[in-house]
C-alpha cells in the first residue's frame, strides 16, 4: 500500500529554487517531480523525504501551505549579482543557524 501524501506545487517548485536549481534542470533529472508539480501524480511519503535531502530542506516545510519568509539574523552588506546574493544568504543562514544549535548543545549539554 502506498502512501500518497498532498504537497503544495509552489512549495516543491520554491524548495528547488531556493536549494539553487534550475527549475527545467531539476525535472530533467528527476521527471517525476514534474509530475507532482503538475499534479498528475503524488509523491509518496518516502519519496518526499528523499526530494527534501536533495534540496535541503526540513521534511515538515514540504506540507505548509505557502513558503516560509526565510529572516537572515545578521544583516548582509555585500553588492552581487542577485542570483549570487541569494545563493550566498542561504549558505550564511545555514551556517548562523548551524553555529546556534551546537553553542545551544554545548551550553545546555549538563
Amino acid at each position: 500500500m502506498r502512501n500518497e501524501v498532498n504537497v503544495n506545487a509552489n512549495i516543491l517548485t520554491w524548495a528547488i529554487a531556493r536549494a539553487g536549481y534550475e527549475l527545467q534542470t531539476f525535472t530533467d533529472k528527476f521527471p517525476k517531480v514534474q509530475l507532482w508539480i503538475e499534479g498528475e501524480k503524488k509523491p509518496t511519503v518516502k519519496q518526499l523525504e528523499e526530494f527534501s535531502k536533495k534540496v535541503h530542506l526540513p521534511f515538515g516545510y514540504l506540507f505548509l501551505p505557502e513558503p516560509p519568509k526565510e529572516h537572515l539574523p545578521i544583516p548582509f552588506l555585500e553588492v552581487t549579482v542577485i542570483r549570487q546574493k541569494s545563493q550566498h544568504q542561504r549558505l550564511r543562514y545555514y551556517l548562523v543557524n548551524s553555529a546556534k544549535t551546537r553553542l545551544a548543545k554545548r551550553l545546555f549539554k549538563g
